[in-house]
């Protein structure tokens, strides 16, 4: 089961991501937050035309959680 997501980066979220009972984009609300140097460096890109840094983000973390408690 996958959850793909696309939003800006001015969020900050725990390690995890979304919450492993709702498994769904509905936890974002109770778990992410509001990060100010991101929404910074956001509107600065944004009102200089430039780009941020995009990189790769493939959370595991409850996939990985499972298997190590078998």
């Amino acid at each position: 089961l996958y959850t793909r997501l696309l939003f800006w980066d001015k969020f900050s979220y725990p390690e995890y991501m979304l919450d492993r009972f709702e498994g769904d984009y509905d936890s974002i609300y109770k778990l992410w937050w509001f990060d100010p140097n991101k929404i910074n460096r956001l509107e600065d890109a944004m009102k200089n035309d430039t780009r941020l840094t995009v990189e790769e983000v493939d959370i595991r973390y409850w996939p990985d959680w499972v298997e190590k408690q078998n």
